[in-house]
């Protein structure tokens, strides 16, 4: 009987808390078999959506699952971070998302850091994301955030 309250609890607090959506432009570079033949594209990622492990990014092309990608925020703070995808699926262009650019795909982006410290670095912008910029700080809501 306990834990249901708790957990009844926990959820009301959850769901008091403000969520702020932010977006922000980014850029994906994809690693091709040829040195030299990278491909870049601006790429639109939720931040909400971020976590240590991965990030989903609406894309303006199809992105193939497999692809190793470095993807580069230059906001909030600018990080760089290697992954591959993992999913890509068309998307709905006439959704709700106000853009001069025309998205037509999401993806998901599996994070695959190549060292213990590219793994804590990934962590720590994490964890200055979650405590800075997202859920309801209103000393950001000034940002860039497109």
């Amino acid at each position: 009987m306990r834990a249901i309250a708790t957990n009844k609890k926990r959820e009301r607090e959850r769901l008091r808390r403000p969520i702020h959506i932010k977006r922000v432009h980014a850029e994906l570079k994809i690693a091709e078999k040829e040195p030299g033949k990278n491909l870049s594209a601006t790429v639109r990622v939720f931040l909400n959506d971020f976590s240590p492990k991965g990030i989903g990014v609406l894309s303006s092309a199809k992105l193939n699952i497999g692809q190793e990608v470095s993807l580069t925020l230059d906001q909030p703070t600018q990080i760089a971070i290697r992954g591959k995808i993992v999913w890509c699926q068309e998307y709905k262009p006439d959704s709700h998302i106000m853009s001069a650019v025309g998205f037509s795909h999401r993806a998901g982006v599996e994070f695959t850091p190549s060292s213990p410290e590219e793994k804590q670095k990934l962590k720590e912008y994490y964890d200055e994301l979650t405590k800075h910029y997202l859920y309801g700080n209103s000393d950001n809501s000034n940002s860039n955030a497109a």
